[in-house]
Protein backbone atom coordinates (compact mmCIF):
# COMPACT_ATOMS: atom_id res chain seq x y z
CA UNK A 1 0.00 0.00 0.00
CA UNK A 2 1.17 3.60 -0.79
CA UNK A 3 -0.79 5.80 0.75
CA UNK A 4 -3.34 6.33 3.34
CA UNK A 5 -6.44 8.25 4.62
CA UNK A 6 -9.02 8.74 7.34
CA UNK A 7 -12.34 9.26 5.88
CA UNK A 8 -15.74 9.01 7.83
CA UNK A 9 -14.64 6.83 10.72
CA UNK A 10 -12.58 4.75 8.78
CA UNK A 11 -9.08 4.16 7.14
CA UNK A 12 -9.01 3.69 3.55
CA UNK A 13 -5.36 3.05 1.34
CA UNK A 14 -4.42 2.81 -2.05
CA UNK A 15 -1.73 0.85 -3.86
CA UNK A 16 -1.61 -2.23 -5.80
CA UNK A 17 -1.73 -6.02 -5.27
CA UNK A 18 1.46 -7.58 -5.96
CA UNK A 19 0.09 -11.12 -6.28
CA UNK A 20 -1.65 -10.81 -9.48
CA UNK A 21 0.32 -10.41 -13.25
CA UNK A 22 -0.54 -8.16 -14.15
CA UNK A 23 -0.24 -5.92 -11.11
CA UNK A 24 -3.78 -3.96 -10.02
CA UNK A 25 -4.47 -0.98 -8.65
CA UNK A 26 -6.13 -1.07 -5.54
CA UNK A 27 -8.19 0.55 -2.97
CA UNK A 28 -8.98 -0.86 0.71
CA UNK A 29 -10.89 -0.08 3.48
CA UNK A 30 -9.58 -1.60 6.82
CA UNK A 31 -12.08 -3.72 8.64
CA UNK A 32 -13.89 -3.14 12.25
CA UNK A 33 -11.34 -5.98 13.45
CA UNK A 34 -8.62 -3.38 12.85
CA UNK A 35 -6.45 -5.95 11.19
CA UNK A 36 -7.65 -6.98 7.95
CA UNK A 37 -8.72 -4.83 5.04
CA UNK A 38 -11.09 -5.14 2.15
CA UNK A 39 -10.78 -4.56 -1.59
CA UNK A 40 -13.08 -1.94 -2.81
CA UNK A 41 -13.90 -1.93 -6.38
CA UNK A 42 -13.26 1.16 -8.75
CA UNK A 43 -15.51 1.26 -11.48
CA UNK A 44 -14.02 1.93 -14.74
CA UNK A 45 -11.33 0.46 -17.00
CA UNK A 46 -9.31 -2.25 -15.72
CA UNK A 47 -6.65 -1.32 -13.42
CA UNK A 48 -4.10 -3.61 -14.82
CA UNK A 49 -0.55 -1.93 -14.15
CA UNK A 50 -1.82 0.82 -13.11
CA UNK A 51 -0.97 1.25 -9.20
CA UNK A 52 -2.52 3.77 -7.12
CA UNK A 53 0.63 6.18 -5.55
CA UNK A 54 -1.64 8.70 -3.37
CA UNK A 55 -4.86 9.28 -1.75
CA UNK A 56 -6.19 12.03 0.41
CA UNK A 57 -9.51 13.59 1.44
CA UNK A 58 -10.86 16.85 2.39
CA UNK A 59 -13.68 15.60 4.68
CA UNK A 60 -15.81 15.10 1.55
CA UNK A 61 -14.47 13.46 -0.70
CA UNK A 62 -11.58 10.86 -1.41
CA UNK A 63 -9.07 11.05 -4.46
CA UNK A 64 -6.89 8.16 -4.89
CA UNK A 65 -4.23 9.11 -8.24
CA UNK A 66 -1.43 6.83 -10.07
CA UNK A 67 0.18 5.72 -13.20
CA UNK A 68 -0.37 6.65 -16.20
CA UNK A 69 -3.03 9.37 -15.50
CA UNK A 70 -4.91 7.59 -13.02
CA UNK A 71 -7.60 9.27 -10.78
CA UNK A 72 -10.51 7.97 -8.81
CA UNK A 73 -13.14 9.48 -6.95
CA UNK A 74 -15.43 8.47 -4.01
CA UNK A 75 -18.23 10.57 -1.66
CA UNK A 76 -18.96 7.97 0.22
CA UNK A 77 -15.76 5.38 0.46
CA UNK A 78 -17.74 2.42 -0.89
CA UNK A 79 -18.74 4.03 -4.73
CA UNK A 80 -14.80 4.63 -6.59
CA UNK A 81 -15.62 6.25 -10.03
CA UNK A 82 -12.56 6.54 -12.15
CA UNK A 83 -11.98 9.93 -13.91
CA UNK A 84 -10.45 11.36 -17.16
CA UNK A 85 -6.84 13.37 -16.03
CA UNK A 86 -6.46 14.25 -18.77
CA UNK A 87 -2.93 13.39 -19.06
CA UNK A 88 -1.73 10.05 -19.37
CA UNK A 89 1.54 10.69 -17.18
CA UNK A 90 2.35 8.86 -14.00
CA UNK A 91 0.96 10.95 -11.39
CA UNK A 92 2.77 11.37 -7.69
CA UNK A 93 0.35 13.14 -5.50
CA UNK A 94 -2.90 15.21 -5.11
CA UNK A 95 -4.06 18.09 -2.99
CA UNK A 96 -7.95 17.96 -1.95
CA UNK A 97 -8.60 21.55 -0.50
CA UNK A 98 -11.58 21.82 1.86
CA UNK A 99 -12.50 25.17 1.42
CA UNK A 100 -14.03 24.41 -2.44
CA UNK A 101 -10.78 25.50 -3.99
CA UNK A 102 -9.64 23.67 -7.17
CA UNK A 103 -8.50 20.07 -6.69
CA UNK A 104 -4.59 19.32 -7.84
CA UNK A 105 -2.85 16.84 -9.16
CA UNK A 106 0.50 16.57 -10.00
CA UNK A 107 3.24 14.10 -11.79
CA UNK A 108 5.81 13.20 -13.99
CA UNK A 109 7.36 15.79 -16.60
CA UNK A 110 6.02 18.93 -15.24
CA UNK A 111 2.20 17.52 -15.31
CA UNK A 112 -0.34 19.31 -13.52
CA UNK A 113 -4.13 18.35 -13.89
CA UNK A 114 -6.94 20.37 -11.82
CA UNK A 115 -10.89 20.31 -10.52
CA UNK A 116 -12.71 22.95 -10.34
CA UNK A 117 -15.99 20.52 -10.10
CA UNK A 118 -14.99 18.39 -7.10
CA UNK A 119 -13.19 15.75 -9.07
CA UNK A 120 -15.51 15.17 -11.90
CA UNK A 121 -13.75 16.84 -14.72
CA UNK A 122 -10.03 17.53 -14.87
CA UNK A 123 -7.77 19.71 -16.89
CA UNK A 124 -3.84 18.97 -17.55
CA UNK A 125 -1.53 21.56 -18.15
CA UNK A 126 2.36 22.11 -18.21
CA UNK A 127 3.15 18.47 -19.63
CA UNK A 128 6.69 18.94 -21.16
CA UNK A 129 9.46 16.29 -21.41
CA UNK A 130 12.15 18.73 -20.67
CA UNK A 131 10.80 19.63 -17.29
CA UNK A 132 11.29 18.16 -14.17
CA UNK A 133 9.00 15.87 -12.75
CA UNK A 134 6.79 17.18 -9.68
CA UNK A 135 6.72 14.99 -6.37
CA UNK A 136 4.21 16.55 -3.95
CA UNK A 137 1.82 19.04 -3.78
CA UNK A 138 0.13 20.56 -0.66
CA UNK A 139 -2.74 23.74 -0.36
CA UNK A 140 -3.47 25.40 3.16
CA UNK A 141 -4.23 28.98 3.93
CA UNK A 142 -5.06 30.02 -0.02
CA UNK A 143 -1.80 28.91 -1.39
CA UNK A 144 -0.92 25.94 -3.64
CA UNK A 145 2.54 24.54 -3.24
CA UNK A 146 4.81 21.63 -4.98
CA UNK A 147 8.08 20.69 -4.91
CA UNK A 148 10.32 19.00 -7.68
CA UNK A 149 12.67 15.80 -8.09
CA UNK A 150 15.56 18.58 -8.01
CA UNK A 151 14.09 20.29 -5.10
CA UNK A 152 12.77 23.42 -6.36
CA UNK A 153 9.55 24.77 -4.44
CA UNK A 154 7.20 26.58 -6.35
CA UNK A 155 4.02 28.33 -4.95
CA UNK A 156 0.52 29.78 -6.39
CA UNK A 157 -2.70 30.93 -5.49
CA UNK A 158 -4.68 30.25 -8.45
CA UNK A 159 -3.41 26.62 -9.44
CA UNK A 160 -2.12 28.03 -12.57
CA UNK A 161 0.81 30.81 -12.36
CA UNK A 162 3.66 29.63 -10.04
CA UNK A 163 6.29 31.64 -8.54
CA UNK A 164 9.77 29.65 -7.20
CA UNK A 165 10.62 29.97 -3.72
CA UNK A 166 14.36 29.61 -3.23
CA UNK A 167 14.50 28.10 0.61
CA UNK A 168 18.50 27.95 0.49
CA UNK A 169 19.10 24.14 0.80
CA UNK A 170 20.20 23.97 -2.45
CA UNK A 171 19.62 20.97 -5.06
CA UNK A 172 17.91 18.40 -2.25
CA UNK A 173 15.30 15.56 -3.13
CA UNK A 174 11.99 16.94 -1.33
CA UNK A 175 9.19 14.12 -0.75
CA UNK A 176 6.67 15.79 1.25
CA UNK A 177 5.82 19.39 2.23
CA UNK A 178 3.65 20.85 5.05
CA UNK A 179 2.45 24.73 5.35
CA UNK A 180 -0.62 24.21 7.87
CA UNK A 181 1.09 25.89 10.86
CA UNK A 182 0.78 29.33 10.86
CA UNK A 183 3.97 31.21 9.78
CA UNK A 184 5.90 28.26 8.89
CA UNK A 185 7.06 25.58 6.21
CA UNK A 186 7.72 22.15 6.93
CA UNK A 187 10.27 20.20 4.14
CA UNK A 188 10.81 16.37 4.34
CA UNK A 189 13.73 15.66 2.34
CA UNK A 190 15.60 12.66 1.26
CA UNK A 191 17.78 10.49 3.52
CA UNK A 192 15.54 11.04 6.53
CA UNK A 193 16.32 15.11 6.17
CA UNK A 194 13.53 17.66 7.58
CA UNK A 195 13.90 21.44 7.26
CA UNK A 196 11.73 24.16 8.35
CA UNK A 197 11.38 27.65 6.48
CA UNK A 198 9.77 30.20 8.86
CA UNK A 199 7.92 33.31 7.85
CA UNK A 200 9.70 36.41 7.53
CA UNK A 201 8.84 39.81 9.79
CA UNK A 202 8.08 42.87 7.52
CA UNK A 203 8.72 46.49 8.07
CA UNK A 204 6.58 48.85 7.13
CA UNK A 205 7.36 52.80 6.40
CA UNK A 206 4.28 55.55 6.31
CA UNK A 207 4.70 58.71 4.33
CA UNK A 208 1.64 61.20 4.22
CA UNK A 209 1.10 63.52 1.31
CA UNK A 210 1.27 66.83 3.96
CA UNK A 211 3.22 67.14 7.05
CA UNK A 212 1.85 69.05 8.98
CA UNK A 213 -1.45 69.21 7.97
CA UNK A 214 -4.17 71.72 8.10
CA UNK A 215 -7.47 71.46 9.17
CA UNK A 216 -10.13 69.81 6.53
CA UNK A 217 -7.11 69.15 4.12
CA UNK A 218 -7.07 66.19 2.71
CA UNK A 219 -4.20 64.11 3.43
CA UNK A 220 -3.13 60.78 1.52
CA UNK A 221 -1.35 57.82 3.29
CA UNK A 222 0.87 55.61 1.69
CA UNK A 223 2.04 52.51 3.84
CA UNK A 224 5.05 50.79 1.69
CA UNK A 225 5.63 47.31 3.57
CA UNK A 226 9.00 45.72 2.47
CA UNK A 227 10.55 41.84 3.08
CA UNK A 228 14.08 41.53 4.53
CA UNK A 229 16.77 41.96 2.17
CA UNK A 230 17.66 38.07 2.40
CA UNK A 231 14.42 36.99 1.86
CA UNK A 232 14.35 34.10 -0.89
CA UNK A 233 10.66 35.07 -1.84
CA UNK A 234 10.75 37.17 -5.11
CA UNK A 235 7.32 38.49 -4.79
CA UNK A 236 6.07 41.50 -3.18
CA UNK A 237 4.49 41.26 0.11
CA UNK A 238 0.60 40.86 -0.19
CA UNK A 239 -2.92 41.48 1.60
CA UNK A 240 -4.12 44.72 3.36
CA UNK A 241 -3.01 47.73 5.22
CA UNK A 242 -5.55 49.15 7.74
CA UNK A 243 -4.56 52.65 8.58
CA UNK A 244 -5.49 54.12 12.27
CA UNK A 245 -5.50 56.97 14.39
CA UNK A 246 -5.04 55.67 18.02
CA UNK A 247 -7.50 53.18 18.12
CA UNK A 248 -9.88 54.54 15.41
CA UNK A 249 -9.64 53.40 12.27
CA UNK A 250 -9.12 55.72 9.61
CA UNK A 251 -9.16 53.09 6.51
CA UNK A 252 -7.47 50.37 4.38
CA UNK A 253 -6.62 48.78 1.53
CA UNK A 254 -4.97 45.93 -0.41
CA UNK A 255 -1.20 45.89 -1.06
CA UNK A 256 -0.30 46.67 -4.78
CA UNK A 257 3.34 46.10 -5.73
CA UNK A 258 4.39 46.14 -1.68
CA UNK A 259 2.42 49.49 -1.38
CA UNK A 260 -1.45 50.77 0.12
CA UNK A 261 -2.93 54.26 0.40
CA UNK A 262 -5.64 55.67 1.84
CA UNK A 263 -7.27 59.11 1.95
CA UNK A 264 -8.22 61.09 4.89
CA UNK A 265 -9.69 64.49 5.39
Amino acid sequence: MASVTYFNGSYYAAGYEMATMPQLGRIFKLNDDGESWQHIAVQGPALENKRFNKIRTNGTTMVAVGEYGLIATSTDGVTWTQRDSGSSQHLEDVTVPADGSPMMAVGMNNTFTISDDGGETWEAYGFSYDMADIISVTYARGYYVVSTEYGQILYSTDARNWTEFDHGFGRISIHAINIDLPGQMVLAGGGGLVYSVSKATTSTALASSANPASAGQEVVFTATVSKPSNSPVTASPTGTVTFKNGESVLGSAPLTVGQATGERK
